[in-house]
């Protein structure tokens, strides 16, 4: 066999297989009036701080978060992370710095009817979680000057995440 005919040889086959293969694609084309699958990731609510008109960074720690795609399919997803607080802790840099008594705002986006929100905080040389006594969302920072680590912890009838961040008061 020559060389040109093994060529043309070669080429048919190639064209033989893509037009079997581009057939089977144009009949595994979906019906158009079927629901599209929804997207696999689910994103709970977002954290947002804020200490003196200035949005701090936040880490998120575990979650599991349900949406409803539609009359007949919901979804669920989990994530079980390392404690945020302790991730907070590692990181490398200074923490933002703030006035002693600043008021700091907190609030989660993407969810309405929050049912239960608590914040706790540690200092940077103890282990101990104190709890912050909130008034709405809102809390001041300590009087004393240190660096402080706070965790966020909040639920709604369709789920729940935790977050955490950090502040140094001067």
């Amino acid at each position: 066999m020559g060389r040109r005919s093994l060529v043309l040889l070669v080429f048919s086959m190639f064209v033989f297989l893509f037009g079997c293969q581009a057939g089977t694609l144009s009949e595994n084309k979906t019906d158009p009036t079927e629901v599209p699958s929804p997207p696999l990731t689910i994103v709970p609510p977002l954290l947002t701080v804020i200490i003196n008109d200035e949005i701090l960074s936040t880490t998120q720690g575990s979650y599991c978060w349900s949406e409803e795609r539609s009359k007949k399919h919901s979804m669920t997803e989990c994530a079980d992370t390392e404690d945020p607080l302790l991730l907070e802790k590692a990181k490398e840099g200074e923490a933002p710095s703030f006035a002693p008594n600043s008021p700091v705002t907190i609030s989660y986006s993407g969810a309405e009817d929050l049912e239960t929100l608590g914040v706790v905080f540690q200092t940077a040389g103890n282990d101990t979680e104190l709890e912050v006594t909130l008034d709405q969302q809102e809390f001041e920072l300590p009087d004393e000057p240190g660096v402080y680590y706070y965790r966020t912890f909040a639920s709604w009838e369709i789920g729940d995440t935790s977050h955490a961040f950090r502040v140094a008061v001067e």
